[in-house]
């Protein structure tokens, strides 16, 4: 009888390859995958380990122990994220009862990794706020010397310094973000901050601040778009202003640090995505003035703007974006991100009340605006924890409602998708339409036939 690795080498390896690849976030697969051959493991092995977290220093450790074994582990590496630990973590890691934060972690004595292109950096949850240890992070950014994107998020830097020192130890990266990204002080420096290298941003071709204008002071992000400003980055081609999907009220960052960056891109930017929330109605009627005074952006061809229940603001900023000749796309982000199905199913209604042009029919003011258009896109944001990701029938009716509103005239451009909480389009389950995740254990799962029966109630009342 021919043994498993025989059937096995018999498939073309492109084909194998592919089969892998499809199941690269089935880690359960990949490790009996392991079990077949050599061959097979050598493949497990690349989707196993092509994201890896670092948690704690005790990771560190591990990590140098496995590369030991295999050192081929160390060119495996795309991606790598910092964060302290979560619930997943810890379940799988109960022999570790007391971590050792990251930020009491020694100089590293691992290997490089070259082929790590994204570094994912989560700061550390303390009394004093998200605080990061600059001086560590620096040391450890030094394993990926080929990176090229960085995303911060939840980070509390005491100084602009400090800032600019980790975003000098990365090179010249191409993709930045900024979430939630707090500097308490603009001036004064670091104690290890003249052993840092200067940050470069010429090579910056994406920049995503997100949720940064929870304080009054914005004087750190207007320094820092000065410090970009005096480099001026040439391949700037994608700007994203994303405000908080927890409170709907929190705006991305100020208007002109917004203005700064738009002119500073205008003829590179590409794809621009706007989230049109702020606290203070001032600060919404800035932003439209904004943008009636900015040049023309002659090469962009994607525009997405969120839309909330008490928004109107996307007919305005398209009446008074400048020339945009070769706009293609237009997406409205469809935010709801409540976890309770009354206050979503209110939010909808309110967002198809006020949010989409609504004077004339969408397809001439669109096609009026911007005569390359070729795709309009509605992409229905739910948090993770939304019944929303659970209710086929429900997401169905919703569907049928979003097309009614916008028109028939428009059905040919027209592109529907639900997205995560990542901003990703959810890859649902064809055989019972719910979410990838697993839903909250505290909260019964919905089950699907009542929701179909709830979501006629829905489309009732959205009528």
């Amino acid at each position: 009888m021919e043994s498993e690795s025989t059937s096995w080498s018999r498939i073309p390896p492109e084909i194998v390859h592919e089969i892998a690849a499809q199941n690269a976030d089935d880690v359960a697969s990949l490790c009996a995958w392991a079990l077949v051959s050599k061959a097979m493991r050598s493949l497990a092995i690349e989707h196993l380990f092509s994201s890896i977290h670092f948690a704690c220093a005790e990771d560190f450790s591990e990590w140098q122990e496995m590369i030991h074994r295999t050192p081929r582990l160390s060119s495996i590496v795309k991606k790598v994220k910092f964060s302290d630990p979560d619930e997943d973590w810890l379940e799988l890691h109960r022999k570790v009862q007391y971590p050792t934060k990251l930020s009491e972690a020694g100089r590293p004595e691992i290997p490089t990794m070259p082929n790590v292109r994204t570094v994912e950096w989560e700061g550390e949850d303390v009394s004093d706020g998200p605080l990061i240890n600059v001086g560590m992070a620096v040391a450890h950014i030094a394993l990926f010397p080929n990176m090229k994107e960085l995303h911060l998020k939840n980070i509390t830097f005491l100084y602009l310094a400090e800032l600019t020192g980790l975003l000098g130890a990365c090179g010249k990266i191409t993709v930045l973000t900024l979430s939630d990204v707090v500097v308490h002080l603009v001036d004064g420096d670091s104690e290890h901050s003249t052993e840092w290298v200067a940050f470069d941003p010429t090579a910056l071709e994406e920049l995503a601040i997100t949720h940064c204008n929870e304080y009054e002071d914005h004087d750190y992000l207007e320094s820092f778009v000065q410090l970009i400003q005096t480099s001026a980055p040439a391949r700037l081609r994608s700007l994203t202003f994303v405000g908080d999907t927890v409170n709907e009220r929190n705006g991305p960052c100020s208007v002109p640090v917004m203005e700064q960056l738009l002119r500073l891109a205008s003829t590179s930017l590409v794809n621009l995505t706007v989230d049109p929330r702020f606290l203070e109605d001032s600060e919404n009627e800035e932003l439209i003035e904004m943008f009636g005074i900015l040049p023309a952006f002659p090469a962009l061809t994607m525009l997405s703007i969120s839309l909330c229940c008490d928004n109107s603001q996307a007919e305005q900023i398209l009446n008074a974006l400048a020339a945009a000749p070769n706009l293609t796309t237009i997406i409205f982000r469809i935010m709801l991100i409540n976890e309770s199905e009354v206050q979503d199913h209110i939010d909808f209604k309110g967002i198809l009340a006020t949010g989409f042009p609504s004077h004339q029919s969408m397809q001439n003011f669109l096609t009026q605006k911007f005569p390359m258009i070729q795709r309009i896109g509605c992409y229905i944001y739910a948090g993770r924890e939304s019944e929303l990701h659970w209710r086929r029938g429900l997401r169905r009716r919703m569907e049928r409602r979003l097309r009614e509103h916008v028109g028939a005239d428009v059905e040919s451009y027209l592109e529907l998708k639900w997205l995560d909480p990542d901003h990703t389009p959810v890859a649902y389950s064809k055989a019972t339409g719910k979410a990838p995740w697993k839903f909250p254990s505290w909260r019964a799962e919905p089950d699907t036939e009542t929701s179909d029966c709830e979501a006629e109630k829905w489309e009732s009342e959205l009528s």
